[in-house]
């Protein structure tokens, strides 16, 4: 789908790194841009590109990945004075999807992380909530699939329609193919077959669409499972304010 020009910022070491500024509200309005952004690892992230976040206002980072995968590959923003790197892990690791056995998984990953890790996703937007007025980045290593969930939910609560979350989570699709590229590089000179990891690397929309309906027939909405996960009317309203326009 087209995206907005400045929606990808104009970052060289990372692929998926975006804002989740501008997007359509049914009241008329728009998220708020230079608030919320998400993107995949920051491990190749240039003194440039440092430069361009911190005048963008970033302060926090949460970082979705397991301790495992932020210990073999550092973001580059760990030791950065006046930003924040909080690793909130949405699971340990990922053995949970490996051991989905259906051939598009993504669908049940996404289930499984709502349902199993509903403390740790209550924890990042706490996490998020704090930043106050400053910017907060949230990734994981693609920035596709604990990114996106937490980019779904985020957009759900501050009123974002069906369509304008699908979308979203699409988006990534058209952003990392050159990402992709450097994973199977990799899987290959380690001797293994790209084949192994691809049903892992899509992002159809209807992955996020099964992810809303689940959400949907178990909590009622959004706003309701993030209370089931043990946020407060008061927390709700900041994140919803961080990302709503007033």
């Amino acid at each position: 789908m087209p995206y907005h020009p400045d929606r990808r910022l104009p970052i060289e070491g990372a692929f998926n790194l975006r804002d989740l500024g501008g997007y359509a509200l049914p009241d008329g309005s728009r998220t708020r841009w230079g608030r919320a952004l998400r993107a995949d690892g920051l491990g190749r992230l240039s003194t440039a590109d440092i430069d361009l976040l911190l005048s963008r206002g970033l302060t926090r980072v949460i970082d979705l990945r397991a301790p495992a995968e932020a210990r073999q590959h550092p973001g580059k923003l760990n030791d950065i004075s006046g930003i924040e790197v909080l690793n909130l892990p949405l699971y340990d690791d990922l053995a949970p999807l490996r051991e989905i056995t259906d051939p598009e998984p993504l669908s049940e990953f996404y289930r499984k992380m709502l349902s199993e890790r509903s403390a740790m996703v209550a924890e990042v937007f706490q996490a998020i909530a704090g930043t106050g007025e400053g910017a907060v980045l949230f990734h994981c290593t693609a920035g596709k699939d604990r990114t996106g969930v937490i980019a779904a939910l985020w957009l759900a609560l501050a009123g974002a329609e069906r369509e304008v979350i699908l979308g979203d989570y699409a988006l990534t699709g058209e952003l990392i193919p050159g990402l992709i590229s450097l994973f199977n590089a990799d899987l290959v000179a380690r001797g293994i077959d790209p084949e192994v990891i691809r049903p892992m690397l899509g992002c159809e929309p209807r992955y996020m669409a099964q992810t809303l309906d689940y959400i949907t027939t178990t909590y009622g909405d959004v706003p309701q499972y993030l209370r089931s996960s043990g946020l407060n009317e008061e927390t709700l309203t900041a994140l919803r304010a961080k990302l709503a326009s007033d």
